[in-house]
């Protein structure tokens, strides 16, 4: 039950966080699809890393080789559509700390996470992502965020922070059933 209510409360909150669509311009039904299609690809994401990737004792490894089979998907593009270096250092560096500040740490983490709390908890808690958007768009982009957002933040918080009552019973059983 306690899950359960986690969802709802998750994906009111996430609703309420979306842009307003009565205002001209805010948003449009091919982005909200788009939204809607990398929710489900996640969601079968999480399901399958957490079957795939339990009892893997090296998950860094693991996560190498997925990214050594994104790098390799990549490779077959470069016929179609060309291959340009940067020409300066600094976009050399930037390249490479958005590799693995944006890209290779989230993927092992997420995976990490996946696997010690399950794919239903981690999918659950990543729905706080659009409230760390609208934070970061207040603060970088100057955004205005509306009342209604806040509370859709608001919602997403109480989601996750419910959700962390149901495995305080969990993490008792289990080190009860190690100390067996």
């Amino acid at each position: 039950r306690v899950g359960w209510l986690a969802l709802v409360l998750a994906l009111i909150g996430v609703a309420f966080t979306v842009p307003d669509f009565a205002t001209a311009g805010a948003g449009d039904l091919i982005g909200v699809l788009f939204c809607f299609a990398n929710a489900l690809t996640a969601a079968i994401y999480f399901l399958l890393s957490k079957r795939t990737f339990s009892g893997v004792q090296d998950m860094l490894r693991a996560v190498a080789f997925m990214m050594l089979g994104t790098l390799l998907i990549l490779l077959l593009l470069v016929p179609i559509r060309g291959i340009q270096f940067p020409q300066n250092t600094g976009t050399w560096a930037s390249l490479l700390a958005l590799s693995i500040v944006c890209t290779a740490m989230p993927v092992f983490f997420t995976n990490v996470g996946i696997q010690k709390i399950g794919a239903s908890q981690a999918s659950l808690i990543s729905t706080f992502e659009p409230v760390m958007s609208i934070v970061v768009a207040m603060i970088l982009l100057g955004e205005v965020i509306l009342p209604i957002q806040w509370l859709g933040a608001a919602f997403i918080i109480g989601s996750v922070m419910i959700l962390q009552i149901k495995p305080q019973r969990k993490r008792k059983m289990a080190v009860a059933g190690e100390a067996t």
